[in-house]
Formats: structure tokens, sequence, C-alpha cells
């Protein structure tokens, strides 16, 4: 039988997108995972390997026990429940570095799926489940979910959604749908740096305070509608009013080198909207109201990370950006 293959993309994200912990998230161009699949159609077994990584980064802390990999785990979840009668050769190109806040864990997980989801396709009807047609990306999302719960400690939605649908993300089992495509103003635009730094994103769960005062809560509930109501009317002003993290960015703020440095230096350049930290860190985001002065802030927050002795990389990106194709 001819070799059944596949491959899919998945891009980096941006979790929490500041102003909404766990709930929001936002697709970034130019940056991420690609997963390929060669079907297995002998046996259910499932390996794990690693093409070259993107230059600078590493292969060597990943698991290539398949339960022990984000991919793995979302190819085994979606294997059982569709009793699947094959099996994956997954090979693996990390773009995305570990610990770094950009959602590498979600990206494997669902470049994974997404390249699943192609193959079954092209599956000979007799290995074809009778219940697989064309899988839903709300089936796609709750696979991929079982990855970012083994690679981040939980099943939260905030990278994965982003990544599997693009754009930006309001995500929650709360909703019938559970995941929401967010509209944003044309012209909005994203530039995400990554510090060499590394941070643990369960480590950094750990340090969270499990409570907030109420005044806190309804302040931050005020910014996240706030934020998202800037987005859908293209309110830039309400959205630079709206982009400040009062919960989890003075809690974690320590863990990145030359923060406050960093954000001072955003800020400095005309047309910054807000700043904030890219999920747990160590990469930081902001948002401005052109390329042009999303390049600026590039070279601002450069500028201090390398003050402070750190190479970094930046990625710029037009909003929205395409989800995992």
């Amino acid at each position: 039988m001819k070799q059944l293959r596949s491959s899919a993309f998945a891009p980096a994200s941006i979790g929490n997108v500041g102003v909404g912990f766990d709930i929001l998230g936002l697709a970034i161009d130019g940056v991420g995972d690609t997963v390929e699949l060669i079907a297995n159609t002998e046996s259910r077994a499932m390996t794990i390997s690693f093409s070259d990584p993107a230059v600078g980064f590493s292969n060597d802390a990943i698991p290539v026990d398949a339960k022990g990999n984000t991919a793995g785990a979302a190819l085994l979840t979606l294997q059982d429940d569709l009793k699947l009668p094959i099996g994956f050769d997954v090979r693996i190109r990390k773009g995305i570095p570990l610990g770094s806040g950009m959602g590498g864990s979600a990206a494997s997980a669902v470049a994974a799926v997404v390249a699943a989801a192609k193959i079954l396709q092209i599956l000979p009807k007799r290995l074809r489940p009778a219940k697989v047609a064309k899988l839903s990306l709300e089936q796609l999302f709750g696979y991929a979910l079982e990855g970012e719960r083994l690679g981040a400690g939980a099943a939260h939605p905030d990278n994965v959604a982003p990544c599997l649908y693009g754009g930006l993300t309001l995500s929650s089992p709360l909703f019938t749908e559970p995941v929401k495509t967010l509209p944003l103003p044309k012209g909005l635009c994203c530039t995400l740096v990554h510090p060499d730094v590394r941070v643990d994103t369960k480590t950094a769960r750990q340090i969270l305070r499990p409570n907030v005062t109420l005044q806190t809560y309804v302040h931050q509930s005020a910014l996240v509608a706030g934020f998202v109501l800037g987005c859908s009317t293209r309110d830039f002003e309400l959205i630079g009013e709206s982009l400040r993290d009062l919960v989890i960015e003075p809690q974690r703020q320590h863990l990145i080198p030359a923060f406050e440095n960093t954000k001072r230096a955003a800020y400095s350049v005309h047309g910054c909207l807000g700043f904030s930290i890219s999920g747990s860190g160590p990469s930081v985001f902001a948002l401005s109201r052109s390329f042009t002065a999303a390049k600026g802030v590039a070279k601002e927050i450069q500028a201090q990370f390398k003050l402070a002795g750190l190479d970094s990389q930046a990625y710029i990106s037009r909003l929205p950006a395409k989800g995992a194709m």
C-alpha cells in the first residue's frame, strides 16, 4: 500500500493576552511547529521523532515517548476516541522554544491532530471508522487540549484555541461552543519578543496566589470587557486603556529579566497601545496601531534585553493571524 502521510503547521500564540487569564488567546504569524505523520496501517503503535529544530532551538528536553509528548498525547486521545485501527509515525519540527511563553506545547498538539484529520480523509474505507466523516474544529480542539494538559499541567485553552482557530479567541468550557473568535481592528499589529531565558509553565502557575480581592476582581473584569469591546468597535484608545493585567503580571514579572525596562521602552514608542507577558513568560508582547510602530517596539524591547545581557528573537505579526493548516 502507498504510504499515507500528511503534515500540518501550527502557529505560536499568546496566552492570556495580558488582560484575560486563561480565556483569551492570540495567534501569531511567522513562527510555529510542524508535525508530519505517516500512517501505520499494520498496528496502533505510535513513534515520536524530531527533524532538525529551527536555528538556536533544541529538542533535547522533549520526550520521545508518545504518552509523555504533547503531540503524542493528543494523538492517543484521538486514536482512542475514534477507535482507530491505525497508529502513527510522528515527526516534529519545533520552531517554538521550550518554556518560551509562546504556546509551544499547544502548537505541537494542534499540528498533530490537524495532520491526523488530513490522513483520516484519505484512509481506505476498511480502515476508516464509521463515525469519522470530517472532524470538526471543536473535536480537534478537545483532542489538542489533552496534549496541553500534559505540557502545561492543566487543560487551559488560551493557547490551543488561537493556535487552531486563528485570530483572537475567547474560550471557556462554560460556553455551548467552547471557542469564540473575536473581531480585531484593521491595522492592529503585535510584537512578540522572546529573550533567551526559559520559564516552565507549571512552575509559573504554582507561584500564583489562589485568590484576589473583590476590588481587583471588579477592576480586572472591567478591563477584560473594555478590551473585547475595544477590539469589536475598532476603538484603539479603549484597547490601550484596557490592556492591563492587575492580577497575574505583578506576580510573574520577577521571572523576566529587565521586565520593567522593557515595558517602559515599549510604551515610549508612539503607537504602542499595550504591553504585557506572553503566557507564562519569559516572552513579552505589545499591541500597536501600525506595523511601523510594532517594528519600533521590537527594536526598543530587544535593546533593553541586550543591556541585560540577553539575546532575543522578535516576531512582528499583522492581525489577525491564521490558525493551523
